[in-house]
């Protein structure tokens, strides 16, 4: 029985640290995600304000709006993705305390 435990006891704290640092990874890029949507808000309405004065937005202006509404769309697909999946990744470690099959 002490072989099994000292066996199977790294690898159970192993997959319980992966399972934290998913945790703080996700929250990490929820973080950023906002970060960045904010900073894109921003950069917008200094970009509507400098139009509304007649000045032209530069072409790097746009593309960074561009890039940073794409990045932020695929930041929040992960982040939904992850929504559906935490659950299964839990459940599949502890098949016995999950959900009822419907």
């Amino acid at each position: 029985m002490d072989t099994i435990v000292s066996v199977a006891s790294p690898i159970v704290k192993r997959e319980f640290g992966y399972i934290v640092s998913y945790e703080e990874n996700l929250q990490r890029l929820e973080t950023m995600a906002q970060r960045l949507e904010d900073t894109k808000a921003s950069v917008q309405h200094s970009a509507a304000e400098a139009e509304r004065k007649g000045e032209k937005m530069e072409d790097i202006v746009e593309n960074w709006v561009k890039n940073a509404n794409d990045a932020v769309a695929e930041a929040n697909k992960l982040i939904e993705i992850d929504g559906n999946a935490e659950a299964d990744v839990v459940w599949g470690y502890f098949p016995i305390c999950g959900q009822e099959a419907s």
